[in-house]
């Protein structure tokens, strides 16, 4: 827990692919060079259990995790489940890319 405290977290936002809405992620930094963009399940959320003990164990790991919140608040209706892989897609965009410079800056595709 500690480390977790020193480490601390930072709330972003990205576009998803192609539909251009803004959809939200918690970062959790760590030590090493790689990110992992972690999506929770169907019926759950980024604060899941699952959600976050993938992430706490990537941070332990060295490896940072970005963490969709919520796959379903971009979605236009319940049955839309395209946007969700589009979601998943704007997060790795956005955990290469860096655009706002919150997650340390750009990296290699293949450390993400």
């Amino acid at each position: 827990e500690e480390y977790n405290r020193q480490q601390g977290f930072r709330q972003v936002t990205f576009t998803t692919r192609e539909r251009q809405k803004q959809a939200s992620a918690m970062y959790l930094p760590s030590t090493g060079p790689a990110r992992v963009v972690v999506v929770h399940g169907r019926r759950q959320h980024g604060l899941s259990s699952s959600a976050q003990t993938a992430g706490y164990l990537l941070r332990l790991m060295g490896i940072s995790a970005l963490i969709i919140t919520d796959l379903t608040s971009v979605r236009e209706n319940v049955s839309d489940w395209l946007a969700d892989e589009l979601t998943i897609l704007g997060a790795w965009d956005y955990a290469v890319t860096d655009p706002d410079s919150l997650l340390g800056g750009a990296v290699n595709p293949q450390e993400v």
